[in-house]
Formats: structure tokens, sequence, C-alpha cells
């Protein structure tokens, strides 16, 4: 059950104003007619409604069309109890009587005639609304909504209490009321209602959680991770007057983010606040930190805590923003994916990660408000932004696939780069090399982006794949690979069309460096070919040496 402390006062000066205080509208006079049939019976048939974009209905007890901006809200469960000691509706002392009885929402107390009272309640009946808002008998669907006949029918005739004792999450409870039945027709004076509608209104308030991660392709730079918190403006209409709506002012709202443990530190200057309307624009004076709201970051892992504060009128400005249907408080909070653990893996997730609900590594988000002493929490789901490592076994040759050690690698985000050398976005770094297979650690994946899955091949973030130092003894690639990072890990080969999109892909496998010069050999000083000549001119050398001696020898004879 939630606390059911209200700040709005219930006074039952009259049938009608206790129906106008059921709808939030403006109390009225009433004048009961001369007959009643004490034997009737009566029913309360009770819409539930959300807050309405303009002005609140006028209560007429009558049946009235859902105003602009109101849905029905279903799951809300009802208690409505008859009071039985608050005065015979069936006489005129029994009206006036029951015009004494006072219950203040703030305090939970009643009085009657100005005294401390203690009422009587016959037996509770409790139903919860269906899809339509209209709470019914019996038991509840896997949505938690009414599944019998319609509730509060065929009664018996006198005041009753009516409390939402449970709401499903993101619906504020209504204040309670006092409705008298059978209250008098709006529109012939002389004539009872003996079945009367109600449309209570509820705030709902969301809280929703996304992620924006379209820079971010490795950790560190400005490569960011921008995790979004959208958190509803409760909106509680306490207006006496339904032309003109009075809106509740809140006295908690907390938003709690407990971050990913892979998430290096976030200073305060990563943290925004900003009140805005649905499409995302601000309104009215934004808040302050350390004015309007107080900003905590603290542990480890890391918790982001924005908490308003009403001594210098942060919840006065979310007060004035539920003038605007729909108003939210959203705080940004923009992060980096630190260095992988052990420099092996992405992180101790399986390369994901998360920021939402939930346990281990989905952490918890939390929005807690408190409005007329109702509180309420909500979490969202959680998002995730997805890393992996590329990883790949260089190799000798195709057929006996030697691992080859001291490969260098580098991943860039365009071809242009690549070729260059230019703005590599990860190194891979031989010396942490396992089985000598190249790494380059935590890439952010091309299948998965802003939270959700990429549908279409096309649209896969493509990565450049560039050898920067080759081993020893072999040559550099000569040109650069494009490659996609799935979400499994597996890193694939893509052939690409005229405007860069992947149009097929498959499995990178070993990739292979082929030897100096593609394994033929250079001439080298002092090999075979100078050898050759050092023969031949040696030899030519010999004859031009005997050629001479066998003339000088002949030239002595003479």
């Amino acid at each position: 059950m939630k606390n059911k402390k209200r700040g709005l006062l219930t006074s039952l000066g009259a049938a009608a104003a206790a129906l106008a205080f059921a709808l939030g509208g403006a109390s009225a006079a009433f004048a009961a007619p001369t007959t009643i049939d004490p034997d009737a019976k009566v029913n309360l048939n009770i819409v539930k409604l959300s807050t309405p974009d303009g002005a609140p209905l006028t209560p007429t007890g009558k049946v009235q069309a859902v105003p602009a901006g109101s849905t029905p809200i279903g799951g809300v469960e009802f208690t409505v109890k008859r009071i039985t000691n608050a005065g015979d509706l069936t006489t005129n002392a029994g009206w006036q009587e029951a015009a004494t009885v006072v219950y203040d929402a703030v305090t939970g107390t009643w009085t009657k005639g100005g005294a401390a009272f203690t009422p009587a309640f016959g037996t509770a009946q409790v139903s919860v609304t269906d899809a339509n808002g209209v709470p019914r008998t019996g038991p509840v669907d896997g949505n938690g909504h009414g599944t019998g006949a319609a509730a509060y029918q065929n009664m018996d005739i006198g005041l009753y209490f009516v409390e939402e004792t449970d709401t499903p999450p993101g619906v504020t409870p209504a204040v309670p009321f006092v409705v008298a039945l059978p209250m008098t027709d709006p529109v012939d004076l002389n004539a009872w209602l003996y079945t009367v509608h109600v449309y209570p209104k509820n705030s709902q308030q969301a809280f929703t959680k996304t992620v924006v991660d379209t820079a971010a392709f490795v950790p560190g730079g400005t490569n960011d991770v921008v995790w979004t918190l959208n958190a509803s403006v409760p909106r509680v209409n306490t207006s006496s007057n339904p032309a003109i709506p009075a809106w509740a002012k809140p006295t908690a709202f907390t938003i709690t983010d407990k971050l990913d443990e892979q998430l290096a530190t976030v200073l305060p200057a990563a943290v925004t606040v900003n009140i805005t309307d649905s499409a995302g624009n601000n309104i009215g004076t934004q808040p302050v930190s350390g004015t309007d709201y107080t900003l905590g970051i603290t542990g480890t892992p890391q918790v982001v805590t924005v908490t308003f504060i009403g001594a210098n009128d942060g919840f006065a400005k979310l007060q004035a923003a539920a003038a605007t249907p729909n108003a939210k408080v959203v705080v940004t909070i923009t992060s980096q994916v630190q260095a992988p653990v052990s420099g092996t893996v992405a992180d101790t997730n399986g390369g994901v990660v998360s920021n939402g609900g939930g346990s281990g590594h989905r952490t918890e988000t939390s929005l807690v408000t408190t409005v007329n002493g109702d509180t309420t929490t909500l979490y969202t789901a959680s998002v995730e932004s997805k890393w992996q490592n590329v990883v790949f076994s260089k190799v000798s040759n195709a057929t006996t696939a030697v691992p080859l050690e001291d490969a260098v690698f580098a991943l860039y985000a365009s071809e242009a780069n690549a070729k260059a050398g230019t703005s590599a976005l990860v190194t891979s770094d031989p010396s942490a090399a396992v089985a000598n297979n190249v790494a380059l650690n935590n890439v952010r994946v091309s299948d998965f982006q802003n939270g959700a899955t990429v549908a279409l091949l096309a649209d896969y973030r493509v990565y450049w794949l560039a050898e920067t130092v080759a081993p020893e003894g072999y040559e550099l690639l000569a040109e650069p690979i494009p490659v996609v990072l799935l979400s499994d890990g597996s890193v694939q080969r893509v052939t690409l069309d005229g405007s860069g999109s992947p149009t097929a892909q498959s499995p990178i496998g070993n990739v292979v460096n082929v030897p100096h010069n593609a394994g033929f050999q250079l001439p080298l000083t002092g090999g075979m070919g100078t050898a050759i000549l050092t023969v031949l001119g040696v030899g030519i050398l010999a004859v031009v040496l005997v050629v001479a001696r066998r003339r000088r020898s002949a030239e002595a004879a003479e």
C-alpha cells in the first residue's frame, strides 16, 4: 500500500461540494429535493483518468466526455467504504449532520461539528480498474486490470469514503474523497441522481533512459557515450476552480543513476539538468546546480544523484513546469568507456556496458517523487552500449598458417585515414598478445548503436584495419581491410558498394603476411654473379700473362 496522506482538505458542506472535491473541481451549493426514496439503491460509477492538458472537468455527477489529454488508467485499486455514523441521508436532519463532517487529508484526521470524529465504516469494497479506467470486481488479468462486473453498484444510501489504495508504477494516487449518494440532479434541481459518475484524475509519470554512442569508436579522447534520463514532472491539480488549475508543488524529486563499472570517472561538468517540454525545448527558468538542485557523484562504481531542493525554489520551478503538459526533467551524463580490464577483454560483462535497472552490471536508475504526501518510485529499463575486441591471427602463409610475432595493426574510421596512417582509433600491442593473436581492444560494435540492434548490413559501422609494423622478414599489407565487428565478438571482412556501404560479409580468418620481395632472392655483394665475373676476369688475366711471357722469350732467343 502507498502512503495516502494528501495536501488537501475535504469538507462535506454539501453533496455537490463533495463530488466537486472528488473531481478536483469547484464547490457548489446544494439544496436537497423535498422527497427521497428511502428504499432506493445507489450506484457510484468511477472512470479513472490521467491529468488533462487543460482545465479539468466541471463536476456534474452525470456522464461527461473525456477532456483533451486525459487517458484511462488501468490497474488502480479503489477502496470504497460507507460511513455509517455520518448521518441518515434519507432525512433532512441527516443531511445537516453530514454537512458538518470534515476530513483533513494532510493529517488524516476527521472532525464532525467541529469536534474530533472517528468514522465508523461499513464493509470495504475493493476493486481494480480495467483498461478503460472503470473499477471492476473479481480477479485481475496479466496486466493487473480488473476483469469482473462493474463495482460499487446497488449500494445503500449514505456518505462514502473513496480512496486509491494502490496504483501502478508511474501513477501518483489522487486525493481521497467523500461523496454523498444520491445527490441532487444538477439539471433537474427537484430530482435525485441515484447513479453518480465521478472522474478522479491522477498524475502519470514516466521515467526513461536512452543512450547515444554514435560518436564513440573506442575509449578516450572525445568519443562520448551519452546517457539521457527523462523524468516526467508530476501534475497534480489541487484547484477548487476547474477553470484555473493549481498544480501541487512537489516536496521531493530525486534522480539516481548508478553507472556501470566500465565507465571512466564522470566529472560534474559532464552532467546537465534541464526542464523541457515534450519536444525537448527548454521551458521556464532553468534549474541551477547548488541553488535549485544538488549534484552528487560518489562511490565506485559511480552513483550520480540529482536532488531538487526547495530552499531556493527548485520545487517551485517544477510546480511552474507542471502547467506544460508532458513537461520533464532531463538529465544527461556524458561518459567514456575506460581501458579494458586486464588488457585482453572489452569489459567484465562480455562486451556490454549496461546502465539501467536490475542487478549486477544492469545497474539501478531510479526516480523518487513526493507530491501531496504521496511518494512514488520508478525505475528505468536497462539500456546498453556494446563493445568487443577485434581479434585475429597473423600467419606466414595460408597453407601452414604459422603464427607470426610482433605484427602491429591499427584500426581507422575511414579508408583515407588508414592509407595515410593518421588518426588511428586504437593500435594493437604485440607485447600483450595472447598466442600471437593480434588484439585491438575495446571497440564499439558495428551491429548495435544507440541502444538498439542495427537491422541492415548496409548500415553497419565499417572499420579499416591496416598493418603499421610487419613481422621481421615479411612485407606490410599492401592495403587496409574493411571489417565490421559484431556483438558476438566475431570480426567479418566486408565487400563495399560504391557508396562505401557493406554488401556482403565473411569471417576474417587469418591475415597472411608475405615474405620480403614475395620470397624471391635479391642479388648480394660477393654472390654468384660477381663470382663469375671475378673468375672470368682472372682467366683473361692469366691468358694475357702467358702470351706476354712467350713473346719475351721469343725476343730473347733472337
